[in-house]
């Protein structure tokens, strides 16, 4: 049994170029915890020369606060830029035995393809898979996924 959602109230921030190295995720996260902003995702791609892009989403009502966080951190960490994007999406595919079940990511990825979706980001768990795209495609893959995996069908 799965469960397909969509979240468009969801801004992504990226940290590019960011020094790879420990302690830097307890700065970032640290930094947002103490202002009371929570992260739905987090991805990281590495870079070369020891540096990676750090690209997290939160609520766009904490946006303002999680800017004004983050640039501070970014300079703080030695962070080249911050970019946004404010039109953005979470989809998220959930199951509790996503994990012991093949082939998930496989559909999902085809469905998203077929549809010509492209991917800013995904984070997955043992029992959810989660794709950053871009907001104006998220009702389509919503529907699609949901007809793909049978999700309402009795």
């Amino acid at each position: 049994m799965f469960q397909i959602t969509a979240n468009t109230e969801i801004a992504a921030i990226t940290l590019n170029q960011v020094p790879d190295r420990p302690g830097i995720g307890a700065q970032v996260f640290g930094s947002l915890w103490t202002r009371g902003i929570n992260v739905f995702l987090v991805s990281s791609t590495p870079l070369t020369e020891g540096k990676s892009n750090i690209t997290l989403s939160v609520s766009k009502k904490d946006l303002e606060p999680a800017i004004v966080t983050l640039k501070k951190v970014q300079h703080d960490i030695g962070a080249y830029s911050l970019s946004t994007d404010f039109n953005v999406a979470l989809i998220c595919l959930e199951s509790p035995d996503l994990a012991f079940t093949s082939g998930i990511g496989k559909r999902l990825f085809e469905v998203l393809s077929a549809n010509k979706i492209n991917v800013h980001a995904v984070s997955s768990s043992g029992t959810s898979l989660t794709c950053m795209i871009a907001e104006a495609d998220a009702s389509k893959v919503l529907e699609a996924l949901n007809k793909e995996f049978k999700v309402g069908d009795k």
